[in-house]
């Protein structure tokens, strides 16, 4: 079980169209590929931190939150790494009426690669406290880091208008 249990959590989304500066988003569960199987998208994560307020202040600073997206099959799946972001503390102070924070972050991708259409899922790592990691692969991560957040969708070739 995690240290941070009842600390942090997180939500992901899949965004076929994605305005950082408005923050306007369609959100979907299928990504739609051309011929290539190449498509552009947005995930979507936002971290929400809980303050402990026996201990007026928040538990969770510093720590290392990793993305991957693989295809949703036991084993003999491909996995690509998304990238890693810090979630380093607000500078707020912890109040009866103020219980948590949020951290935002996104994956764009342009002309993006599937190996193959099919279930994927995109998976949301944080990192154990006093963890480090001597290289960053999806086995390491999987070992010594906690799941945070897992979405499923589907890859689709996009249908031909006549």
């Amino acid at each position: 079980m995690t240290k941070f249990k009842n600390k942090i959590s997180a939500s992901t989304f899949i965004c076929n169209d994605f305005d950082n500066q408005s923050g306007q988003m369609t959100i979907d569960d299928i990504i739609y590929v051309d011929d290539d199987l190449s498509a552009s998208f947005t995930l979507f994560t936002v971290v929400n931190v809980y303050a402990d307020l026996a201990e007026g202040k928040w538990p969770v600073n510093n720590v290392n939150i990793y993305g991957f997206l693989r295809e949703n099959k036991v084993k003999d799946f491909n996995v690509a790494y998304l990238g890693k972001f810090t979630v380093s503390p607000e500078e707020k102070e912890t109040a009866e009426n103020f219980l948590s924070y949020k951290h935002r972050h996104t994956y764009t991708f342009d002309n993006f690669y599937f190996p193959n259409t099919g279930d994927y899922v995109a998976e949301i790592f944080v990192e154990k406290p006093n963890t480090n990691l001597d290289e960053i692969t999806y086995e390491s991560v999987y070992k010594n880091c906690d799941v945070l957040d897992i979405i499923n969708f589907d890859v689709q070739i996009k249908a031909k208008k006549i």
